[in-house]
């Protein structure tokens, strides 16, 4: 005869008298998978996840092929063993088993943990919380667990300093770390789909986001070979947004078609965008040795210089130089400083090669004292920034004549990409 005991106790909302009328040997040898499942319920909703965790194993054993009780054990295993696992000194490794675990366990019910769970995972590759560096084949592991159409798209707001900002939706995110996985793989041609799709899916960008999803499809279109593609896609982002990064996909173009001229002087410029050298410590090895196979030696051993300061500095692995490789001695005693203001005359001779200088005076200063108009001797009008002059400026004034080149760039206000006044110096 059945037995409805333990339905009945847990409808009526009396989950102690449930799992204590269940305790009894004779009566839990009758159990059928109902009867488990409604004991679990009793255990789930008093939260007692480590003995929810426990009768799992029993009713795994005794009902091996069935899936009822299979989301709350994937919530009690998150809240035993996931939800506060301590990665400083926890078991990483019995970690990522528990992961894999609730997600080859769970449903793909509403009520399931399985997309909670690989939301947390995912976070945990990408903070770089498991290992220094993301592993990006993991993270897309468990990107691909979730439907990117079925996260918010609301903005997010981060209180900093009193002030509150905007970040990217959970759909955003989901995309942007995607496509970065996506382009570490390797795997050009579906990073090109889901970058097609973040644009479809995505009504706002933060951060740039919009802007680093055209570098990996211009990353993309590199990987698959197609140089000037790359190279046009790439130069669009420039007329938008500058980084570094950019340059040293530029860098690599160049050096893919044989060029070495522009080879040069992208890496010049990647290297003049900013201070931040400790950034670009993996392209200063590639760019120092291009430099030391085409014919620029004593540039090339700054380079690796360096790299060396900067790595002995920020306490990292030590650089691995090429065989035969041997500092010039007047480099060899050079401090970090010391070779930086070595490599500057170089940095900015090749990156003003082969580029059209004009002269010009300083026509008027817009409110923000940060930009305005430069206007040429025969007319022509140009906006600037302050931040493409090539020194720091600390007042503007009109009338000062300037030197500058003109770079594409867009008019925001207008949505137009018009001439710029860039590469800006006085003239004296």
């Amino acid at each position: 005869m059945a037995d409805y005991t333990t339905k009945n106790l847990y409808t009526q909302g009396r989950y102690e008298d449930a799992i204590e009328y269940s305790s009894n040997t004779d009566v839990r040898e009758g159990f059928t998978e109902w009867d488990y499942l409604f004991l679990s319920k009793c255990l789930y909703k008093l939260k007692r996840y480590s003995e929810y965790l426990k009768l799992y194993k029993e009713f795994h054993a005794k009902y091996p092929d069935s899936d009822k009780l299979d989301d709350n054990m994937g919530w009690s295993l998150y809240h035993v063993h996931v939800r506060n696992f301590d990665f400083e000194t926890g078991d990483r490794k019995q970690y990522l088993r528990q992961i894999d675990y609730i997600l080859s366990h769970s449903t793909d019910s509403q009520y399931s943990p399985k997309v909670w769970v690989a939301r947390v995972a995912a976070d945990a590759v990408f903070k770089n919380k498991l290992s220094v560096n993301p592993n990006y084949e993991l993270g897309n592991k468990y990107l691909s667990v979730i439907d990117p159409l079925t996260l918010d798209l609301t903005e997010r707001e981060n209180t900093v300093d009193g002030r509150t900002m905007k970040a990217a939706s959970d759909r955003e995110k989901w995309y942007n770390r995607k496509t970065k996985a996506l382009v570490e793989l390797q795997l050009y041609e579906e990073c090109l789909s889901s970058i097609d799709d973040a644009f479809q899916n995505v009504d706002h960008f933060h951060n740039n986001c919009n802007h680093w999803l055209n570098y990996r499809k211009a990353q993309c279109i590199f990987g698959l070979g197609d140089l000037d593609g790359a190279e046009k896609t790439t130069k669009d982002i420039l007329g938008r947004f500058e980084h570094w990064c950019f340059y040293e996909l530029l860098f690599n173009i160049a050096v893919a078609r044989g060029n070495t001229d522009e080879a040069v002087r992208y890496g010049a410029i990647g290297a003049l965008v900013d201070r931040e050298h400790k950034l670009r410590v993996s392209f200063y090895e590639n760019y120092a040795e291009f430099l030391l196979y085409n014919g620029y030696p004593r540039e090339a051993a700054l380079h690796y210089k360096l790299v060396e300061q900067i790595r002995f500095e920020e306490g990292w692995k030590g650089i691995r130089l090429p065989e035969d490789f041997s500092y010039p001695e007047d480099v060899w005693s050079l401090d970090k400083k010391d070779v930086i203001r070595e490599l500057l005359p170089f940095w900015r001779q090749e990156k003003e090669r082969g580029i059209e200088f004009y002269e010009g005076t300083i026509d008027r200063i817009l409110p923000n004292g940060k930009s305005g108009f430069i206007r040429d001797d025969n007319g022509n009008s140009y906006y600037f920034n302050v931040r493409d002059f090539t020194r720091r400026v600390n007042e503007l004034q009109e009338g000062a004549r300037v030197r500058y080149t003109l770079e594409e760039r867009l008019d925001r206000s207008k949505n137009v990409m018009k001439p710029n006044a860039v590469q800006i110096s006085f003239i004296r």
